[in-house]
């Protein structure tokens, strides 16, 4: 059936908004339908993942692909859910292995885990994505409909929630009017308004029942009676998107300009993790090198090398020999003794042996301001600091002032020149985390329940490094660890299964739905690498608890059982096995690549 004459003068009268400030109404639609006028182009679809429709499977979208939500994206019963991730990686990192390695004791294929093969669907079902982007905002607002019989478009208008002057054509897909109903699908923040009528019905609809043809392609019958005066009909349609950005190579002045999309879901999963604190330190991110991601360790890795080179070069005084080969790591926790560790071995057992020239200007500074290991027994700890400080490493206890380019600055004045600075002194929340209009908890994390949710927004949940519960909750924020972020990934992948297969899957459809039993942590323990075949094992549930706490080649042989048995796949146990016995029997590869 042809278009309505009504609907071409009616978008040609929205298009005249363009020179008009204020918000355009439908106050006068009733004059309009009587003239015609040409047809007018379609407005080209926005880029992006629109809403789910009827009879398709609902959307979890997970923000993140680290420890907690890749162990959520494998746990994920993708018979229920169609899954996309958003990510700036294409890969889980198991960062407990990550330290060994920056000097050659494992490969970094050996660390680095592909989604794909986490979840397989991302790349084969036809409803799952992985997008390589970083989301820049959360479009997130209520989904619901206050209809009664026949519309009375004469006490409708269209209004924006931000006073944005936008043009309605280019913001509305559809302007459907019959004697039913009327639907209205926006997208950046205008929305149909109206006073709902005492005896008015109130219902909850995603997004997905709306419809996404353009207007031009909508049926109308001309007999229709299009606008009954007698009752009124109020629709707001909710928005539940989230705006992303690609990455990109910057290094690369070919590579495409980064450019934005927008995605739709059912149930948002942000598990986005966290960055390094720097404490407000000058310099520290212009010259200090973080360990958190495989780039990180390459980078480490590529000047540890150049240093040792550089250093052989005829010329280069002893003073700057002893500079380019001070190794400097800010923070005692785990992540800070281990690369010590590892960096203590590699001397001991390398660098005397393939660079003798400069065997004796080598050695490393650990900086910590109270004590090294804090979460560990005390005996453990003390354990800890006598095999470093026999292995060569320098123990330091101050607190870093200022990071130049050559040296660092300490707290009581004390100039430490290093060649090498890699700062490991715990995470905080992202300038991403920062920016979202949610409750926080202690910390600045996103704040969240028993159940993982967002109290504050329908379908939203948050794990990992970047959530913590609420105050009104009573329980303390979880410590940054991988196994915390692991156990709330499989727990909320088993929360959102059930919640599908009750029909709760689509947004909005499962406010009042039973959820089981809150998450709830047990700490297993902690273990820690120091070198030269020695590790820390503490089964401590807490600090102040008792348990078994062992030290040396034992605690070492289970600290590399453990990890070989938690690496996701079994190509990558088997990349890690090899990688250790080659480096037994070869020693550590120093190509510099």
């Amino acid at each position: 059936m042809a278009p309505s004459p009504w609907l071409f003068n009616l978008t040609r009268t929205l298009l005249k908004s363009r020179r008009t400030p204020t918000s355009p109404t439908l106050t006068a639609l009733p004059r309009l339908f009587s003239s015609t006028s040409p047809p007018l182009p379609p407005s080209p679809p926005e880029a992006g993942l629109g809403p789910t429709g009827a009879g398709e499977k609902p959307r979890v979208v997970v923000l993140g692909s680290g420890w907690a939500g890749c162990r959520l994206m494998k746990g994920i019963d993708t018979s229920v859910y169609d899954v996309v991730c958003v990510s700036p990686r294409n890969h889980m990192v198991f960062t407990p292995l990550l330290a060994s390695t920056c000097v050659g004791t494992l490969e970094f294929r050996s660390v680095a885990e592909p989604i794909a093969r986490i979840q397989p669907s991302i790349s084969r079902a036809p409803g799952s994505y992985f997008f390589l982007a970083r989301c820049k905002a959360v479009d997130i607002d209520d989904h619901t409909e206050t209809s009664s019989p026949e519309p009375n478009f004469q006490s409708v208008e269209f209004v924006n929630s931000e006073a944005n002057p936008m043009i309605p054509f280019q913001i509305l897909d559809i302007l459907r009017m019959d004697r039913k109903k009327i639907e209205i699908f926006e997208r950046t923040g205008w929305r149909m308004v109206a006073p709902p009528l005492p005896q008015a019905k109130e219902t909850t609809l995603p997004p997905s029942q709306f419809s996404l043809k353009n207007a031009q392609q909508a049926a109308f019958n001309p007999s229709s009676t299009p606008c009954p005066n007698e009752e009124k009909t109020y629709i707001r349609v909710g928005k539940a998107w989230l705006h992303c950005e690609t990455v990109t190579d910057g290094s690369n002045p070919s590579n495409l300009e980064p450019w934005n999309f927008k995605v739709s879901y059912d149930k948002l999963v942000i598990a986005s993790g966290a960055e390094a604190s720097t404490f407000g330190i000058q310099g520290v991110k212009k010259h200090a090198i973080f360990l958190r991601e495989v780039a990180h360790a390459q980078e480490i890795r590529r000047k540890l090398l150049l240093n040792l080179m550089l250093s052989d070069v005829p010329g280069i005084s002893d003073a700057e020999k002893s500079r380019l080969l001070h190794c400097v790591v800010v923070g005692g926790g785990p992540t800070g003794v281990e690369f010590s560790g590892e960096l203590s071995d590699f001397i001991i057992r390398d660098v005397q042996q393939r660079y003798s020239h400069v065997k004796d200007f080598i050695h490393v500074t650990l900086i910590e301001a109270n004590e090294i290991l804090s979460s560990f027994d005390v005996r453990l700890r003390q354990y800890a600091t006598n095999h470093l400080t026999k292995s060569g490493v320098r123990l330091v206890r101050g607190i870093v002032k200022d990071v130049q380019p050559e040296k660092i600055i300490l707290n009581d004045g004390t100039e430490v020149p290093y060649g090498l600075l890699v700062w490991s002194t715990g995470v905080g929340p992202s300038s991403f985390i920062s920016s979202l209009q949610f409750p926080k908890s202690p910390g600045g994390r996103i704040g969240v329940d028993e159940w993982l949710r967002v109290p504050s927004a329908q379908d939203v949940f948050s794990i990992g490094d970047c959530s913590g519960f609420l105050e009104s909750t009573g329980k303390p924020t979880l410590p940054a660890l991988a196994q915390v972020a692991e156990r709330q990934g499989k727990y909320l992948a088993g929360l959102l299964n059930r919640i599908g297969k009750a029909g709760g899957g689509h947004a909005n459809s499962s406010k009042d739905m039973e959820l089981g039993d809150p998450f709830v942590y047990k700490h297993l323990g902690s273990m820690a690498s120091v070198g030269r075949h020695k590790a820390l094992v503490d089964l401590r549930q807490s600090k102040e608890a008792k348990g078994l706490s062992l030290a040396g080649f034992v605690s070492w042989f289970i600290w590399r059982s453990a990890y070989l048995t938690r690496v996701v796949s079994w190509r990558n146990r088997f990349y890690v096995a090899i990688n250790w016995a080659t480096t037994f029997v070869f020693g550590r590869d120093i190509s510099r690549l």
